[in-house]
């Protein structure tokens, strides 16, 4: 009764506009999409029981200060890699920031989603890959089954949540550059998974400047998967900047 009573309290607050999401959250409605709208005017259609499509869709903005920071830096000319995209809302501001853009995804559906929702205006190309260590494998992906949960390529990093497992082909951020444009800013949201994507690009890293954004987790989770990540960075001669919303961004000693 207690959960069903905070649902009707979003619905006080939205109105009947939130009636699908109250549906999704008590297992009622399980499939269909609903337009969106972001900040900047962009729509898209997203899965509504999805978490971030509920956030987007009423307009909340989760991570206000990371937003700005990319609104101040990236620029026309700017080659933004964003690795673990989810439904594409970075990848969609820096191409609405006039930033070429690889988006990097491994579950199948969301990359549908995106591909459906980029205008022909639009610089952004899909690559439906679990960036790791190493390129062109097959690894197993833990993918969330219930809404508001994470997906990881780390089963550790997923323990205690229903997931299925799945397997997606991996890619290399030094393999990648080997054919593509090399990034002058990466968003890193990989659940668990990071210290396998900066391996994957230590000679990119070592060689470049590129600006780092890479979520950093709290709790046991962030005290399990964070340092190794962050020490690894640290010895390619990167250091946290600032934090954003609780994300970590870091930048070359000397750059």
């Amino acid at each position: 009764m207690e959960k069903i009573f905070k649902q009707f309290q979003g619905l006080r607050q939205y109105g009947l506009k939130y009636t699908p999401f109250i549906l999704a959250r008590l297992g009622l409605k399980r499939s269909g999409e609903i337009t969106v709208k972001f900040f900047w005017g962009k729509t898209v259609k997203l899965p509504f029981n999805a978490v971030t499509t509920e956030l987007y869709y009423l307009q909340a903005v989760p991570e206000p200060r990371l937003i700005d920071f990319l609104s101040k830096t990236l620029k026309e000319g700017d080659v933004f890699y964003d690795i673990g995209a989810n439904y594409g809302f970075y990848s969609f501001l820096a191409s609405h920031l006039r930033a070429k853009v690889f988006l990097f995804e491994p579950i199948a559906e969301n990359c549908k989603a995106i591909r459906k929702n980029i205008s022909p205006a639009e610089d952004i190309s899909v690559n439906e890959v679990a960036v790791g260590e190493v390129a062109n494998e097959q690894i197993p992906f833990y993918e969330a089954t219930i809404r508001n949960s994470q997906s990881s390529a780390d089963s550790k990093a997923v323990e205690g949540v229903k997931t299925r497992k799945v397997l997606a082909k991996t890619e290399s951020i030094d393999n990648f550059v080997l054919t593509h444009p090399k990034p002058t800013v990466l968003k890193i949201d990989v659940e668990g998974f990071e210290e396998k994507v900066i391996k994957g690009g230590s000679t990119f890293f070592r060689d470049n400047f590129p600006v780092i954004i890479m979520e950093a987790w709290g709790g046991e989770k962030g005290e399990q998967f964070a340092p190794p990540a962050i020490t690894y960075l640290n010895s390619l001669g990167y250091k946290i900047r600032e934090n954003l919303d609780g994300n970590n961004v870091f930048r070359k000693v000397s750059a």
